[in-house]
């Protein structure tokens, strides 16, 4: 249930937040995603000091919004470990739940291909043992967020669970 509270923060949070530039393209897409950092691997391109969760490389977000998201999916990987026998034998209180939260200014999809989420999890995204991660992409242009999730993160976080707690949301993304 704490999972559900976390990621209504992230969905309010993102209804209120400020435009920024950034470097790399402000206008994604199949073509140039590869681009994409990762704020596991490439912190900096993700317009974050150091390691982390959230990778707005356009700067849609102030550093303290997503100083604020970045906590909330820290948290979230603070949990225990959900993969059982894969847990890795040090894992306690600090390997749970992987989010990732992906910002763009604007992604163009010209029909076809993959969507975002999809294709970060499974060609960026490198911290996963068991499909406990879970990609939020939210692009600024379209107002839309999309997700994609592991297996065992899908076991937890359905379709229903996912559209109660986007509902009241909806109308002011």
């Amino acid at each position: 249930m704490i999972r559900v509270g976390l990621l209504v923060g992230i969905l309010a949070l993102l209804v209120g937040c400020a435009r920024g530039q950034g470097s790399l393209p402000t206008e994604w897409t199949e073509q140039n995603r590869v681009q994409y950092p990762s704020p596991r691997d490439d912190f900096q391109a993700c317009a974050r000091s150091n390691y982390s969760w959230v990778c707005d490389p356009n700067r849609q977000f102030t550093t303290q919004q997503a100083d604020e998201l970045d906590d909330i999916m820290a948290t979230i990987y603070k949990s225990n470990c959900p993969c059982g026998i894969r847990c890795p034998a040090t894992a306690t209180q600090d390997r749970g739940f992987i989010v990732i939260l992906t910002i763009v200014q604007s992604y163009v999809y010209h029909g076809g291909e993959e969507n975002f989420p999809r294709y970060f999890r499974e060609h960026k995204q490198t911290d996963a043992h068991c499909g406990e991660e879970t990609i939020i992409f939210y692009d600024f242009a379209t107002k839309q967020m999309e997700i994609s999730t592991g297996l065992r993160a899908f076991q937890t976080l359905t379709d229903q669970l996912t559209e109660t707690i986007r509902a009241p949301y909806d109308n002011k993304l």
